[in-house]
């Protein structure tokens, strides 16, 4: 399946994923692409945060909209 991604503000790009993957994998890919850790990564859709063990299909509907994405910088 085919969702839309946006990092940080940027221009949007399309993300392959499996049917039904989980909101910690797509933390981990845009993260992997980014360069930036998953767990840093805050998933934002509709104006609400999705939790890491959600699923992109609630209640037999897939999401087929943009997901935003904000990541933070860790120090240390």
């Amino acid at each position: 399946m085919i969702v839309y991604v946006r990092f940080n503000s940027s221009h949007g790009f399309p993300l392959e994923l499996e049917e039904g993957a989980s909101i910690a994998k797509l933390k981990e890919t845009v993260g992997r692409l980014q360069g930036v850790q998953g767990e840093h990564l805050r998933v934002i859709f509709a104006g609400r945060e999705l939790r890491s063990d959600s699923t992109l299909q609630v209640r037999g509907r897939l999401f087929r909209s943009w997901f935003t994405l904000k990541g933070s910088q860790c120090t240390g």
